[in-house]
């Protein structure tokens, strides 16, 4: 199973007060889960932690910990490059009302080069309002669309 990360659903990974820490640690460190990184969902990542608890060790340790998974599994860090860009900023424009965030919108690019549906994020609203651009017609919501 394939699955664009996001930041928010990584944030409550690495973040043990987070209200939603539980379930997304649980689902992330599920056996049968591949999860794609954007570059840009790994600076938001190092930013927010780094930010929110003024402290480089806890930002360092959730990227080795990355960095581990992906040497270790099937996870990838997504290469991104000029037709990426393209295509999120014309995703961009024709969501323009939502004011999508430049690593939402290249979720949207991943989701469909890697051929899925399925984004690991708690941003519910705004993956629920995107329309997937390959074959799929709806975004898989996780872990929130996993739940019983």
């Amino acid at each position: 199973m394939i699955i664009v990360a996001d930041t928010s659903a990584l944030m409550a990974v690495f973040a043990r007060r987070d209200p939603d820490h539980e379930r997304c640690a649980e689902f992330f460190n599920a056996a049968g889960r591949d999860f794609i990184y954007s570059p840009l969902v790994m600076t938001e990542l190092d930013h927010l932690i780094r930010a929110r608890t003024k402290n480089f060790s806890i930002a360092q340790a959730a990227l080795r910990a990355l960095v581990d998974r992906v040497t270790k599994s099937y996870d990838e860090f997504a290469p991104l490059g000029l037709d990426d860009f393209t295509q999120a900023a014309d995703i961009r424009d024709k969501y323009a009302d939502m004011e999508l965030d430049l690593a939402d919108a290249l979720g949207v690019v991943l989701a469909a080069r890697y051929d899925t549906n399925r984004i690991f994020t708690l941003d519910d609203s705004d993956f629920r309002r995107l329309s997937p651009l390959d074959r799929h017609n709806y975004f898989e919501i996780l872990p929130t669309d996993d739940s019983p």
